[in-house]
């Protein structure tokens, strides 16, 4: 038979080796994938059962009919997507539609491709997709200034019947409009929303169809204000809320809520039997009050958090240890603290976090300080740390406060097995290790002698220079 009238081989053929050659085509790119056509007549239309379709810059390629590769020059950035668009208009046309498990938009979004858009979700939605990715992301502002929007077409998702097979969604730069009653998610896993136009009422509308949802991520959703996740999302595990400029509230109602992250500005959180958080991270980049939120609320709002991150990038006003610390992380084992500005040389206000800790047993703290001058002199009362075992520190410079701070978890943590500093590239004396001056990182290193307990695993390292002690 003719090469050219040849048909494509039906999905009951797509056994034995030739399921074995899709599968090693799958680790190729698109492009090189459809490059394998031209190799013999049983390559021809293996290369259309492809499991994964990725519409990227990467697939701009043209391919002569003996299967050579040609780059062309393009003489704007828009012409280089417009033939990945044309590429990938043309791959859906051919592909068989069988056994898609990802189907993945990687190029930045004009109006003029909605169509082809629309065309290539309603395959993927036909075509039983698993993972439907869109990254419309921007490209040089100066170029292209104004910054459009795909109006995603939900509709579409639910043509062929009342309810969508897909387990994970990723929307960046779209737009989102969200008819309540169109149809379940039933399968949906993983939402991921980052630089999406959806405003409440939209976003209400998106989480309820979502009723087996495991993994909820928002990342510079400017129109959202208040963030409602109530009885419907049972099975959430995972929340992610990123720097949603308009956001003033979230409500969670969540039993099953196994790791929960903020990063932002001060808004309201109201949480409604979050007993099961067990890994918090939170960051209120304009509460002047934060060490008090965590201290006074957060072991209420967090009572069984294991894992607990805090951001810290003001210049605090605590420079003492409360006296009396009337709620505790009754189950907190480690901490991280991340300091991000310069707040003097007094980290004895720690103590307060390790005190409210009593069972900790790992503490990291990172410090991206600029010269801190010299210490803050505050009587700090000896607080037992006695779970306390292993102790990190990025960002060291060697200062006195510093050195005092280590001094008082010595002391204090009697069950201190490790201790491990890591040098900082802010202090002069610690930017380039072969520079040090001997005196000055000698002297160092004589307050640490005197510091560190007999027994400790104790190594202080930057870049080429390391120096250990286990015991003096």
């Amino acid at each position: 038979m003719d090469e050219t009238k040849r048909s494509a081989p039906s999905i009951d053929d797509f056994i034995g080796e030739d399921a074995l050659l899709c599968k090693i085509l799958s680790k190729l790119s698109l492009a090189e994938a459809v490059r394998t056509s031209v190799l013999n007549r049983r390559w021809r239309y293996i290369w259309t059962y492809l499991p994964n379709l990725q519409a990227t810059h990467s697939n701009h390629c043209i391919f002569r009919r003996d299967g050579s590769k040609h780059v062309r020059r393009y003489t704007s950035p828009e012409e280089l997507i417009d033939e990945a668009v044309q590429i990938m208009d043309s791959v859906v046309n051919q592909h068989c539609g069988f056994g898609l498990e990802t189907f993945e938009v990687d190029i930045p979004f004009f109006k003029k491709y909605a169509g082809s858009l629309d065309r290539w979700v309603a395959f993927a939605a036909a075509a039983n997709v698993k993972e439907l990715v869109l990254k419309l992301q921007m490209i040089d502002i100066h170029l292209f200034p104004m910054v459009e929007f795909y109006e995603f077409p939900f509709h579409l998702l639910f043509q062929q019947k009342r309810q969508s097979s897909i387990e994970r969604l990723y929307f960046e730069y779209c737009s989102l409009q969200v008819p309540d009653g169109i149809g379940r998610l039933r399968s949906l896993r993983t939402l991921t929303l980052h630089c999406v136009n959806i405003d409440d009422v939209n976003f209400q509308n998106l989480v309820s169809t979502c009723s087996v949802m495991e993994c909820l991520e928002v990342q510079d959703c400017t129109e959202l204000v208040n963030m409602s996740i109530h009885q419907q999302s049972r099975r959430l595990k995972h929340l992610t809320v990123y720097y949603c400029p308009s956001l003033m509230s979230v409500e969670i109602q969540a039993a099953h809520l196994d790791t929960f992250a903020y990063t932002g500005y001060d808004i309201n959180l109201s949480f409604d039997n979050l007993s099961s958080v067990t890994e918090g991270s939170i960051y209120f980049s304009s509460r002047s009050y934060f060490l008090d939120y965590v201290l006074m609320t957060l072991p209420n709002v967090l009572p069984k958090c294991s894992k607990l991150t805090l951001w810290i990038d003001y210049e605090t006003k605590l420079t003492c240890v409360p006296e009396v610390i009337y709620h505790r992380f009754e189950h907190l084992k480690h901490l991280v603290v991340t300091i991000d500005i310069v707040i003097g040389d007094n980290l004895l206000w720690l103590v307060g976090l390790l005190a409210a800790a009593p069972l900790l047993e790992k503490f990291n703290l990172h410090l991206h300080l600029e010269d801190p001058g010299p210490p803050i002199r505050v009587p700090v009362e000896n607080i037992p740390l006695a779970h306390l075992k292993e102790v990190e520190i990025y960002g060291f410079t060697g200062s006195e406060g510093q050195l005092i701070f280590l001094q008082y978890l010595c002391h204090n943590a009697s069950s201190l097995k490790l201790m491990r500093i890591i040098g900082s590239q802010w202090r002069n004396f610690w930017s380039d290790p072969e520079e040090i001056l001997p005196s000055v990182r000698e002297e160092t290193l004589g307050h640490l002698k005197r510091i560190v307990p007999p027994g400790l695993d104790f190594t202080i390292s930057y870049t080429h220079f390391t120096r250990s002690f286990h015991s003096f």
